[in-house]
Formats: structure tokens, sequence, C-alpha cells
């Protein structure tokens, strides 16, 4: 898993500033959880400033829907279940 996530980021490395803010909404707008390590990783490191207040903003609101999917999934269960 550590190796694909090193190879995802040589790629974006590589990427435009415009290109790197795309792919960076693609994947919040993707919404996958295997996304975060990559954008925590984006959001330290790359030498743009906005790029890594993008990554920031988008794992934010990753954070917030993973958090209500699993509030709404943990109140709609009873207690019988």
């Amino acid at each position: 898993m550590e190796e694909k996530i090193q190879r995802v980021l040589r790629n974006f490395s590589v990427l435009s500033k415009l290109d790197k803010q795309k792919q960076i909404i693609h994947w919040v707008k993707k919404g996958s959880e295997l996304i975060i390590p990559i954008l925590k990783s984006i959001a330290a490191e790359d030498s743009e400033v906005q790029i890594r207040f993008l990554a920031r903003k988008g794992l934010y609101h990753l954070n917030k829907r993973f958090k209500e999917e699993v509030k709404f999934h943990f109140e709609s269960q009873s207690f019988s279940e």
C-alpha cells in the first residue's frame, strides 16, 4: 500500500499547478477514504501554498463526510441488531 501511495505522489508531483488543483478536486468529489493519506502528504509537503491549502480543505470535507456517514449508520441501527 505504501508503495502505491509513493507512486501516486510521484505522479502528482510532476503535474502543473492547475492540474494538481483539478486532481485534488476530483479525488475529493470521488470521496474514497483511500485518498486521505495521499492528501495528508500533499498538505504537508507540496511546494505550492495553494495546493497545500486545497489538500487540507479536501481532507476537512472528506473527514466530515465520513463522520456523517458513520453517525447516520449508527443512528439507523436498532438496538435489537
